[in-house]
């Protein structure tokens, strides 16, 4: 029997993204099912929008939530997928990434997640994606750019996301490696680079970086995450 695949997406701006991505999802297939999460002052407009698809979405509306750990948790409980993929607002799957989930043996794989690229691309973001899938293929480190998936009984056993302000990714990265049952998909997410283009490229990952870093210092992540909103 197939998988079924649960696609989270966190749509916290910019309605008209998460449509074109809805959009490119169910041009692959529609067996699958969506859950978007958005904000309560544009919900109404989303959900316009989205109800012209000939597909069971769920539309989940938040007023406030503190963490972004804590709504994937909430979203996550509204799924019924074998599997449950987390993917960005502004990251387009490979037109692959159905029929490898959906025979993936579960029993044998039970989290991982897939190579990026960064489109528009540049030498130095060329770079970064290189050094990031090289990181994924030989230390295991996933981050929501490689878009994590994760079997539904392996997520709840592991309790979930870390509540913490920021880099709730590397964490749980961390607790899926001790399951050793990792499967990394080589063909290639496209993550939009407009955020790193509109502030300079080479400035947007020196503070990446330094954010990395006061992570490893053992800084707070509300800290690390106030000065992330600054970007």
């Amino acid at each position: 029997m197939k998988n079924k695949i649960s696609i989270i997406i966190p749509a916290y701006y910019d309605e008209n993204i998460t449509i074109k991505n809805v959009k490119d999802l169910i041009n692959i297939t529609k067996n699958i099912e969506l859950i978007i999460v958005y904000k309560w002052n544009r919900f109404s407009y989303l959900k316009e929008k989205i109800d012209i698809f000939d597909i069971d979405i769920k539309l989940i509306e938040f007023l406030w939530v503190s963490t972004r750990s804590k709504l994937m948790n909430l979203w996550a409980k509204n799924t019924n997928g074998d599997i449950l993929l987390f993917l960005h607002n502004d990251t387009i799957l490979p037109k692959s990434y159905h029929e490898i989930l959906s025979n993936l043996d579960i029993t044998k794989y039970n989290y991982g997640g897939f190579y990026k690229q960064f489109l528009p691309n540049n030498l130095l973001l060329e770079i970064n994606s290189f050094i990031t899938n090289i990181r994924v293929k030989y230390f295991w480190s996933l981050l929501w750019d490689n878009s994590i998936f994760v079997t539904r009984e392996l997520f709840f056993k592991i309790w979930w996301f870390p509540e913490i302000s920021l880099m709730e990714d590397v964490e749980i990265s961390k607790k899926l490696n001790k399951s050793w049952k990792i499967f990394i998909i080589k063909n290639k997410t496209i993550t939009s680079s407009v955020k790193f283009l509109k502030n300079w490229t080479t400035k947007t990952l020196i503070f990446m970086l330094y954010l990395r870093i006061l992570y490893k210092l053992w800084v707070k992540t509300e800290l690390i995450k106030e000065k992330y909103s600054r970007l």
